[in-house]
């Protein structure tokens, strides 16, 4: 049968009337809350069918997202699936108050004005457009609550922005623009602690707005609300002229807008033209990793985050001249220094031998957004209950078979741990994987996501250390679990470190793409996905004025591969072209001296908690590594050859 999604409640409706609708129309009804974004992701679409014609026009597409994604940024996830009314009931007006709301909005209006991104236009000029049929795009207002890093308020924070998906398509060339890598991220956050760099942070309010635009981008005109033209003349009583009839003011862009597709393009060049100016190469592995090796081996190194900068200057005089020319280019630049600051929620504390990383304020919201008290959590030491089965039959169950309201719950649940385990709670990654992967979860899943959230807080006072001492020797550490769930499928999980004491620098644990026939299949392409990544990082560092010793040491718990590796020649090819082609690679890395394989007990591998659902003393003791590898695992032996062999 097919499926009507009401805009409204079911409780404004009787069952009979309901029940006859759908007598009439040889239709199902069931009702949804809409009033939530729906989830930006594919896998939704045979869901979630598209708003009635009744509802308001959708703005969360390709053009926009990066705009509507951080308004819905702090929606707590347990009030995607809540009613209406109590969504309401804790509307960010009743939290903080009118007026802060309404103040965030006069700043905005303040800083368009200010900035002079459009010109009015009188009546006289609106109708001749009109009559010309040019397009002209309503405005809005989106307001948000802005978090620090440790979970607390820090302000109301409004965007007006511009619908940009009511606007002419654009091409999409014009509209990508890149994003900085995590890995880049994880590498400045190293090198910094290696070298005693001070970090800072910068960031610029409304940076789309800087951006001018060019002819080529033809005449922009928008609507502003009555709302908004009222605080337009607050701020400018000449504006007054502008006035329309209806209360609303129409306007020219003159610089682009958040909404409009080309705005974050735009954007990029405009910083990238002045990090260039100031002697700064664009990196050729991240488009937004900026670095300058000046005489002397002094590395200085910015990171680009949209409107975000993370910047680690050993020469600071180019770190004040950084700072002039930000200020002098644009408005409302903003900077975080000092032993405590802020990144991309990362929190990021500086000490003299080492610097961590957490993410203790985002724990403590996804446990808010649970509904439960603090005082009354239950201390759970493993993210898994004894008797829950990961390779359970119901897992084989499709999408199509879930319960709609189960499956968003158990995905934003799931992206949620995924966001902070791919960060700073690598201890996670394994659950955050199994559960982002449920396709038709039931209640026991749901509660199964809960308690690995609520383990996070158990353990919120863990940091990722990364030392001062010890010297830069990148090393590695794989695993691969063949047939682990119920599809048959295995979990494998790839480590890379910078040193031999401080936390991954890069880690990743995903499901295979393929079915392996063994074991020695899945452990061969889980070990060349990691000399790719080892091999990626070394080229990373090296263009940023960093040597990597090689060969760099993988090590791998599976003794066949690594005989093979050890091999002066291979004589056998794999038993399909994919195997071959794996298996060769890998070979050529070792006979290139780029990498050299070591074989290590499977108790003693640290990659193995990315590959299972370990239980007990082991996995705690693999979980501190993730933090800190300052201590050896228990059995390691402490001799100087095993040690250079890790």
């Amino acid at each position: 049968a097919a499926r009507v999604l009401w805009v409204a409640s079911e409780e404004d409706f009787e069952s009979e009337e309901i029940r006859a609708y759908e007598d009439e129309h040889k239709i199902l009804v069931s009702f949804i809350d809409i009033s939530k974004p729906r989830p930006y992701s594919n896998e939704y679409e045979d869901m979630y069918e598209s708003h009635s014609s009744c509802s308001l026009p959708e703005i969360m597409n390709d053009n926009d997202f990066i705009v509507c994604c951080a308004a819905f940024a702090n929606m707590s996830v347990s009030e995607t699936v809540l009613s209406v009314s109590k969504s309401k009931n804790s509307s960010l007006r009743m939290k903080v108050g009118d007026e802060k709301v309404d103040a965030a909005s006069r700043a905005e209006m303040e800083q368009l004005l200010k900035k002079k991104v459009m010109s009015m236009k009188t009546k006289k000029e609106v109708q001749q457009l009109y009559r010309n049929n040019h397009e002209v795009t309503p405005l809005i207002d989106l307001i948000k609550e802005k978090l620090l890093s440790n979970g607390e308020h820090e302000k109301v924070k409004s965007r007006i922005i511009v619908l940009g998906n009511l606007m002419k398509e654009v091409e999409t060339k014009l509209t990508e623009a890149p994003t900085a890598q995590l890995q880049s991220f994880y590498m400045i956050i190293f090198i910094a602690a290696k070298r005693a760099i001070k970090l800072l942070s910068m960031d610029v309010t409304g940076a789309f707005l800087n951006a001018n635009l060019e002819a080529e981008d033809g005449k922009v005109y928008v609507r502003l609300t009555s709302k908004m033209a009222q605080l337009a003349i607050q701020l400018d009583k000449g504006l007054s002229a502008y006035l329309l009839d209806d209360g609303t003011m129409v306007a020219e862009l003159l610089k682009c807008l958040y909404g409009m597709g080309i705005s974050p393009q735009r954007w990029f060049k405009t910083i990238r033209k002045l990090l260039i100016k100031l002697g700064f190469c664009q990196s050729s592995w991240d488009q937004c990793l900026f670095y300058k090796i000046e005489e002397g081996d002094v590395l200085n190194f910015v990171l680009l985050f949209v409107d975000d900068l993370l910047v680690a200057c050993e020469n600071k005089i180019l770190e004040r001249r950084i700072r002039e020319e930000m200020i002098a280019a644009f408005e409302g630049v903003s900077t975080q220094e000092g032993d405590t600051i802020s990144y991309l929620g990362f929190t990021i504390s500086q000490f003299k031998d080492q610097i961590t990383l957490d993410q203790s304020g985002y724990i403590m919201k996804m446990v808010k957004s649970l509904d439960l008290e603090l005082s009354k959590l239950p201390n759970y030491t493993n993210p898994f209950a004894s008797d829950y089965k990961i390779n359970d039959d119901r897992f084989l169950k499709p999408a199509k078979d879930a319960d709609v309201k189960l499956l968003w719950m158990m995905k934003h649940l799931a992206m949620s741990l995924m966001y902070l385990a791919c960060r700073t709670r690598r201890d996670l990654l394994f659950a955050a994987s199994f559960f982002a992967g449920i396709k038709c979860p039931t209640t026991e899943d749901i509660e199964a996501v809960k308690r690995a959230i609520i383990y996070a807080q158990n353990t919120i006072e863990k940091r990722q250390v990364f030392y001062r001492k010890g010297e830069i020797i990148m090393s590695g550490a794989g695993d691969a679990s063949h047939s682990l769930f119920a599809d048959t499928r295995g979990q494998g999980c790839a480590i890379v470190f910078g040193d031999k004491i401080s936390a991954a620098i890069e880690m990743t644990a995903n499901v295979e793409k393929f079915f392996s026939k063994s074991t020695y299949q899945s452990e061969l392409v889980l070990q060349n996905k990691l000399a790719m990544m080892m091999k990626m990082r070394a080229q990373m560092f090296r263009e940023c004025g960093i040597l990597i010793p090689q060969p760099m040491t993988q090590q791998c718990d599976h003794l066949e591969v690594v005989r093979e590796m050890n091999k002066e020649h291979l004589l056998n090819s794999g038993p399909t072209k994919f195997m071959s082609r794996n298996l060769f690679q890998l070979f050529a890395e070792v006979v290139n001296k780029i990498l050299n394989f070591v074989w290590v007990p499977s108790k003693l591998n640290r990659a193995d908690i990315g590959t299972k659902d370990l239980r007990g003393a082991h996995f705690q003791e693999l979980a501190e590594q993730t933090f800190s590898r300052l201590n050896l695992l228990p059995g390691e032996e402490l001799n100087q050859d095993y040690r250079k062999a890790c």
